[in-house]
C-alpha cells in the first residue's frame, strides 16, 4: 500500500498548483519515513533522497509515543494489546486522522477558486 501510494504521489509533486505540490511533498515525506522504518532497503526508496539514521531513529515505538509505560497503559485501558508487524507505526499513523474536521469559514470558502471543468 505504501509503495503504491508513493508511486501515485509522484505526478502530484510536479503539479502546477503549489498547494498540491506542498501537500504531495509532505505526504511523500511522511510515507517515506514510515516505509524506511518498516523496510530500510525497500526499492521504492531508491529514488528518494537519503535520510540520515538519526532521523529514522527519532521515530519511537507506538507504546512509547504517548509517554505511558506499556504495562501501565494496558492496565488503564483494560485491554490486551497484540503486537503488530509494524511495531505500532500503522496505529500511530491512523491516529493522525482521528477527530472531526472543523468547518471552513464562509469568507475563507469564497476565496477558494472553483476548479475548471
Amino acid at each position: 500500500v505504501l509503495r503504491e501510494t508513493l508511486a501515485g504521489m509522484q505526478p502530484l509533486l510536479c503539479s502546477e498548483d503549489m498547494e498540491v505540490q506542498e501537500r504531495a511533498h509532505n505526504a511523500t515525506a511522511l510515507l517515506s519515513l514510515i516505509l524506511r522504518k518498516l523496510n530500510p532497503t525497500d526499492p521504492a526508496l531508491i529514488d528518494s533522497e537519503p535520510v540520515q539514521n538519526d532521523v529514522t531513529d527519532i521515530l519511537v515505538q507506538h507504546e512509547q509515543s504517548n509517554g505511558f509505560d506499556k504495562d501501565i497503559a494496558d492496565e488503564i485501558n483494560g485491554e490486551e494489546v497484540s503486537p503488530s508487524f509494524s511495531g505500532g507505526l500503522i496505529e500511530e499513523f491512523a491516529s493522525l486522522f482521528e477527530g472531526e474536521l472543523k468547518p471552513v469559514a464562509p469568507k475563507a470558502q469564497k476565496k477558494v477558486p472553483m476548479p475548471p471543468e
